[in-house]
């Protein structure tokens, strides 16, 4: 189970993986058939062949239109479905989004496809109309998460005419030095490391999962202590910024280039789930009994805090610490979106400050 619940999370969900499937006339249930096809590129450091098959050489880009960037914006399904089996990449996860490299400053140009076994340097996230305004919801929540010092994958709101913006986050998982190549470092996320398969990613009835993120965190992490830390803090966060999907696939260990150390990635797919009325309350990685978020109290915190061993005392500071200073990171954050034209970002962040204050 654990080791199929490891490639299987490797690939896609929801309606992108029933694309694939359909263009592939493959069973989404096919796993290998699925990587056979989306294996040049995927999460962490692997890279995938059939037996037989000689590896993808070379390390080559294709540069990406205007037009291009605009079809994925408009036409999320089928550019991203396009892009995916071209490059044959695969991106774990629910929402579409595309492997691309960038190089320059300018982040509305300079984008490229990947070709023969290049690396990508950043996950392009495609807003699809199902949750309006999804990319600045992310990007409101990330850079406020930054401005109260979590480490977060870097990100960028993308304009596209009158589409939704893409959203570009910077991988964590690729790195390069002067003079050095792009390297893949190897990154599992809490599913695949707990040896669970995707549908066991949100928190069942009294699943406890702070406890064993915890606990997997005190066995494999060279910072054990500091890393249970940083988790429980970003638990918090999450409580706070409204975001209820904040499942075991949203949390990952990062290795490094050597493979000798391994760490809690930064923080990455941060949305304010309580804004879109359709979308449970319950926690995908709780601090309460109940999972709900709304139940969630001090003393709810503080218990889940100890079980996962982080003091009491930093517990309280820390939420001591959030009650002060959430709203000046959250307002920071919604000029800075602002000011950059996204004023869809406004009412967003009413809500979130509104809930917030009805919940600390």
């Amino acid at each position: 189970e654990a080791t199929s619940a490891f490639f299987d999370g490797l690939l896609p969900e929801g309606s992108m993986r029933r694309g694939l499937s359909g263009y592939y006339r493959l069973e989404p249930s096919d796993v290998a058939g699925l990587l056979s096809r989306l294996n040049n590129e995927s999460v962490g450091a692997l890279v995938f062949k059939q037996q037989g098959e000689e590896p993808a050489s070379g390390r080559c880009y294709v540069p990406i239109s205007a037009d291009e960037l605009s079809e994925l914006a408009l036409e999320p399904a089928q550019a991203a479905l396009s892009l995916t089996h071209e490059a044959r990449l695969s991106l774990a996860g629910a929402q579409r989004k595309v492997g691309l490299y960038h190089e320059g400053s300018d982040m509305g140009c300079g984008w490229h496809k990947p070709q023969g076994c290049a690396p990508t340097n950043y996950i392009v996230k495609i807003a699809d109309g199902t949750f309006p305004n999804q990319t600045i919801n992310e990007a409101l929540c990330m850079l406020t998460a930054a401005k109260l010092g979590h480490e977060v994958a870097e990100c960028t709101l993308i304009p596209v005419g009158n589409a939704e913006p893409l959203l570009a986050v910077k991988r964590f998982d690729r790195t390069e030095s002067q003079g050095v190549f792009m390297q893949r470092l190897h990154q599992e996320d809490f599913c695949q490391a707990l040896g669970l398969p995707r549908n066991r990613k949100y928190e069942p009835t009294e699943g406890n999962y702070a406890n064993k993120c915890a606990a997997l965190l005190t066995q494999v992490s060279n910072n054990a202590a500091g890393d249970r830390i940083g988790l429980f803090s970003a638990l918090l966060f999450s409580w706070a910024v409204g975001n209820c999907d904040n499942h075991l696939k949203n949390y990952s260990l990062l290795w490094s280039a050597d493979w000798r150390h391994i760490a809690l990635s930064p923080l990455y797919d941060i949305t304010c789930t309580l804004v879109y009325p359709q979308l449970e309350h319950e926690m995908g990685v709780s601090l309460c009994p109940s999972r709900r978020i709304d139940d969630v109290s001090l003393e709810s915190i503080i218990d889940t805090a100890k079980r996962m061993g982080v003091g009491k005392q930093f517990a309280l500071n820390e939420y001591r610490d959030l009650c002060l200073n959430f709203e000046r990171a959250l307002r920071e954050s919604e000029a800075e979106i602002a000011g950059l034209g996204f004023d869809a970002v406004s009412p967003i962040a009413d809500f979130i400050s509104t809930s917030f204050k009805e919940r600390c």
